[in-house]
């Protein structure tokens, strides 16, 4: 099968399973899946997927450009003393990633939490996530773990092996005058 064949024909590899599939209505019925996706993306004026084929089929999808423009316009519509990443009913003084919950008397700068969480003893980056009550890994390493390494505020335990299931990191030496200087009240 070709990529030009994708949606318009259809291929069992295993007509038993196939077969089984649909009589438990797992599946709807052989070689629609393709043209149904390409119809919902037309149907949401977003350009048809491109697909790619290398032993896995991969689709790419890409956003609706009316939707992208319109986005793009409200953000450069937003007020000066309301920055892009902040909702309308977000406060000035919170955080994007702070929670609604959060303390008021919590730092609202990941990167100071993190460090706040690192003061005298070294952690796994489980750890520090369950410290600043982030349970998202991704936002998590963009919005705490990367900064705070990339402004060598933290470092490594191991830094040859940086996913090492043993890696652990500690404040290094400018993370700890970063805190002494921007002290905040507890």
């Amino acid at each position: 099968m070709t990529l030009a064949d994708l949606g318009t024909k259809s291929v069992r590899r295993n007509a038993l399973i196939a077969d089984l599939l649909h009589r438990i209505e797992f599946i709807e019925k052989a070689g629609t899946g393709i043209k149904r996706i390409r119809d919902e993306a037309h149907d949401q004026g977003c350009p048809e997927p491109v697909w790619e084929a290398n032993g896995f089929t991969t689709a790419i999808f890409r956003p609706n450009p009316e939707v992208r423009a319109a986005v793009r316009a409200a953000v450069g519509a937003q007020s000066p003393a309301q920055s892009p990443a902040q909702s309308p009913t977000q406060s000035p003084t919170q955080s994007p990633t702070q929670s609604p919950t959060q303390s008021p008397t919590q730092s609202t700068d990941p990167v100071r939490r993190l460090l706040e969480a690192l003061r005298g003893r070294e952690s796994s980056a489980g750890e520090l996530r369950q410290a600043v009550g982030i349970t998202h890994r991704p936002t998590f390493r963009e919005n705490y773990l990367h900064p705070a390494l990339e402004a060598a505020l933290i470092e490594r335990t191991i830094p040859d092996k940086p996913s090492s299931r043993l890696q652990r990191y500690r404040l290094t030496d400018a993370g700890r005058a970063h805190l002494k200087k921007n002290k905040e009240p507890r």
